[in-house]
């Protein structure tokens, strides 16, 4: 059994195109824009205290390329295998360097950047699933089809999952679960994770039908960003049956809510910390207008970071006070941290708002 280390980059939220546009700017002039190209992107180290009992894990993360080329504010979005993996990945994502991003003839910020690092094991030339997996796997679903849930819970929670691929079909029996339970945030977080590798371990159907109740769920939860991704990912897969007509009338409703000329009110809850996290935990949020503001805050909020396609910017949120996002910084993600369950509204408003 050899230790193999494969690196593959996630492009599924790179918003700069791979050559360089020539991009309209408002009033007609032309934006000329060059994306990031690495220079020096070593893997990372098998960390030492791990290869004593070797398994395969995987890191996702997102970070920012800096005007200067190198690489910063990094962040662990889901991992498996152990903190060690995770520091791993930081400690060599540090170390990569690229030739910056260019607009309009200037170094810029690229923040649209994820990557999946695997650890993978080969042994033997054998992938996908254990033949011990499997049989949990399918008792589980056994249990789960009957509506034994107590049962099916106690067969995931003995669940050996040693590669992104267990991972996968883990999340999927954790989303039912959390879909009979009527957790619906669960349900969310567990089918976001199947998707890890953008869907590259679900075969069409199945990814099929991940994108048709993340959607929904997304509409439900305010997350309208992410329900549009979702939407356009379907429309690229071109399922059988393509996409449902509920589907295709509930994006309708989007476009139309968001043409509205007024505030748009988004309300957001902190998550819990994950599994021996300290410190704040953050909400992400797909900025759809360029005038935001952070409101009716019930906890602690210390920052929030805007990443936007060609610039970075922090700030503390005040009440009552709106920043606005130059169109020129391209497309924005907003992280706000603060304390586990801080409550808020993140406020998108239009083009008459006078900040007091």
């Amino acid at each position: 059994m050899t230790i193999r280390l494969l690196v593959s980059t996630i492009t599924a939220l790179t918003l700069l195109a791979p050559t360089a546009p020539a991009e309209a700017k408002p009033g007609g002039t032309v934006r000329n824009s060059t994306p990031a190209k690495p220079l020096e992107r070593s893997n990372p180290r098998y960390p030492l205290e791990a290869r004593r009992q070797p398994s395969e894990a995987w890191t996702l993360a997102s970070f920012v390329i800096r005007p200067d080329g190198t690489v910063g504010d990094i962040l662990i979005d889901a991992s498996f295998g152990g903190e060690e993996f995770e520091e791993a990945a930081r400690a060599a994502m540090k170390k990569w360097r690229y030739e910056p991003a260019r607009l309009d003839g200037e170094n810029v910020h690229q923040c649209h950047q994820e990557v999946l690092l695997t650890y993978n094991i080969e042994d033997d030339g054998k992938v996908g699933a254990s033949k011990r997996f499997i049989k949990r796997y399918e008792k589980a679903s056994e249990h789960l089809d009957a509506g034994e849930i107590d049962e099916a819970q106690e067969d995931i929670d003995r669940l050996e999952e040693n590669n992104l691929y267990e991972s996968v079909r883990a999340s999927l029996l954790r989303a039912e679960v959390a879909r009979i339970q009527g957790d619906a945030e669960g349900q969310k977080i567990h089918l976001w994770r199947t998707r890890i590798g953008d869907g590259a371990h679900l075969d069409d159907n199945t990814h099929a039908g991940v994108l048709r109740a993340l959607f929904v769920l997304h509409v439900k939860s305010h997350d309208i960003h992410e329900a549009q991704r979702a939407y356009a990912r379907l429309q690229k897969l071109d399922p059988e049956g393509g996409v449902p007509e509920s589907m295709r009338e509930s994006n309708g409703r989007i476009d139309k809510f968001l043409a509205r000329d007024a505030p748009l009110q988004f309300p957001r809850v902190l998550p819990a910390r994950r599994e021996g996290e300290t410190g704040y935990t953050r909400r992400r949020h797909g900025v759809m207008r360029n005038i935001i503001g952070i409101e009716d805050v019930e906890g602690s909020i210390d920052h929030v970071d805007l990443r936007c396609q060609y610039h970075r910017a922090t700030w503390k949120p005040t009440p009552g006070k709106a920043s606005r996002v130059p169109e020129k910084w391209g497309d924005c993600w907003l992280y706000v941290f603060g304390d586990p369950g801080t409550k808020f509204n993140v406020i998108e408003y239009d083009k008459s708002f006078a900040s007091g």
